[in-house]
Parts: structure tokens; C-alpha cells; sequence
């Protein structure tokens, strides 16, 4: 078996994990504004409380989302730190001194 882990690619995966994160908070953000029963109104109170339900489970999946997404960039991010270290101790092993 043959393969070769590309450092720059690692990083940019942990970037896009990172900006998927940031879509997630912003609509954890967005559905945590809406959770106020007046948020639409006086007469938007009945569609809220009919709604809460719904809301209530797509909050706490994008919340789970969210921490899912922070745990894969810091995973990401440890494994590149942990592939970069190995390939300078394996290069620095076979180093030739001057």
C-alpha cells in the first residue's frame, strides 16, 4: 500500500470544517432569536406555540451539529500537527551532517 498525506490539503479541510461550523452557528443564532413567542408578533404568539415543538428538536440537532463540527476541526487540525511532527522526526533521523 502506497499513500502520502498532504499537509496542505489537511489544512484546507479543516478550513472548510471550520466555515461549515460558522453556518451552523449562524443558524443556531437565527433559531435562538426566533425561540422568543413574540418574536413575530402578537399574532404570530399561536404559530409559535404550535411551532415550539419543532424548533425545540431542530435547535438541539443544530447544536449537536455545531459541537460535531468543532470536534472534527480540532481532530483535523491534531492529526496534521501529529503527521507534520512524524515526517520532521523521520527526516531529521536521516539527516546528513556537514
Amino acid at each position: 500500500m502506497n499513500y502520502r498525506i498532504d499537509l496542505g490539503e489537511m489544512e484546507s479541510h479543516a478550513g472548510r470544517i471550520n466555515e461549515i461550523g460558522g453556518r451552523i452557528n449562524t443558524a443556531v443564532g437565527a433559531g435562538s432569536s426566533a425561540e422568543n413567542s413574540e418574536a413575530f408578533g402578537l399574532l404570530g404568539i399561536p404559530l409559535a406555540a404550535i411551532c415550539f415543538g419543532a424548533q425545540h428538536m431542530a435547535m438541539n440537532v443544530l447544536k449537536e451539529a455545531a459541537q460535531a463540527a468543532t470536534d472534527h476541526h480540532k481532530r483535523v487540525l491534531a492529526w496534521r500537527d501529529d503527521v507534520k511532527n512524524n515526517e520532521e522526526t523521520q527526516r531529521d533521523r536521516f539527516k546528513v551532517e556537514d
